[in-house]
């Protein structure tokens, strides 16, 4: 099944159950959120963001890179973008 076709990847996460899911901490999942960056989230109440598990497994995959050069270019790009933004 696909991230389109699996129901499970349907469900909603809060942001800790996210955050465990790709091995951070809430707090970096906070911080990108109010930089625009990571992973999509939406608001569904006052305060409490969910994260979609289809949507955030796509958001990790769109991150797989196959050598350590195009992980640093990842990060200078996400590293130009918060400087552009400041």
């Amino acid at each position: 099944m696909t991230v389109d076709t699996d129901p499970a990847l349907a469900l909603w996460l809060t942001r800790a159950e996210a955050a465990t899911r790709l091995g951070l901490k809430p707090k970096t999942l906070a911080n990108w959120a109010t930089r625009g960056e990571g992973p999509p989230f939406t608001y569904l109440g006052p305060c409490t963001p969910r994260y979609k598990l289809g949507a955030l497994v796509a958001w990790a995959e769109s991150r797989s890179v196959a050598s350590t050069t195009e992980g640093d270019a990842l990060a200078l790009t996400a590293r130009s973008r918060r400087q552009r933004a400041d």
